[in-house]
């Protein structure tokens, strides 16, 4: 009785060490798998910071750019009325009572296109100050800035704005935090850049890179 008790238990044991030894490769690859799976949790993690923050610098980046290209067309095509009024109120033929209307039209033109680059020398302030994107660790080129001078008003009034020395082919924006960067240009409309009838704008290869 007692040896046949002894080899039950035997038996028991035996088959105890069947099941942990089936058990450990299961537990193993399971650690595994597991180690595995926050392994690639991580690095999808980490891909979306990557996008978001990629996303955040284009989109800054974008805005700053469109706002430029549009406030850079509504001076320029002052710029072409402001030529056409001076012409019609220089011409002899125009008949007195146009002139008032005329020189009214002409000087909210001039007033247009000072407004204009006003705005935008808030935006260059403001830029400066959030150090482009507004976000710690965010770095940015300054803005491209509107050069342009007026000479005084004539006898036939407000002059157009003129650019000091070549007129650029390209406005740059750029703004970055580690390790992403993002980057624009705007193409002047008459340096053949028009889309539209507008300056284009277009992402471009950042700066230093």
């Amino acid at each position: 009785m007692e040896l046949k008790s002894l080899n039950d238990e035997t038996r028991w044991s035996y088959r105890l060490g069947e099941r942990g030894s089936l058990h450990a490769p299961l537990l193993i690859a399971t650690l595994l798998l597991t180690t595995a799976g926050f392994g690639i949790w991580g690095v999808m993690r980490s891909w979306q910071n990557t996008m978001k923050l990629q996303l955040r610098l284009d989109r800054c980046v974008g805005e700053a750019a469109l706002e430029f290209r549009n406030r850079l067309y509504i001076i320029e095509s002052a710029n072409t009325r402001i030529r056409a009024l001076r012409i019609a109120l220089a011409a002899a033929t125009i008949k007195p009572i146009l002139k008032p209307p005329l020189k009214v039209a002409l000087t909210i033109e001039a007033a247009r296109q000072d407004y204009q680059i006003a705005r935008w020398k808030l935006k260059q302030a403001d830029w400066l100050l959030k150090r482009g994107c507004g976000k710690p660790g965010d770095l940015a080129l300054p803005l491209p800035a509107f050069q342009w001078t007026r000479l005084p008003a004539d006898p036939i009034g407000q002059q157009p704005l003129s650019w000091p020395g070549e007129y650029p082919n390209v406005f740059r924006f750029q703004a970055a935090h580690f390790p992403r960067i993002s980057a624009a240009q705007v193409h002047p409309s008459q340096k053949g850049g028009s889309f539209n009838g507008k300056p284009s704008a277009h992402w471009a290869t950042p700066v230093g890179s």
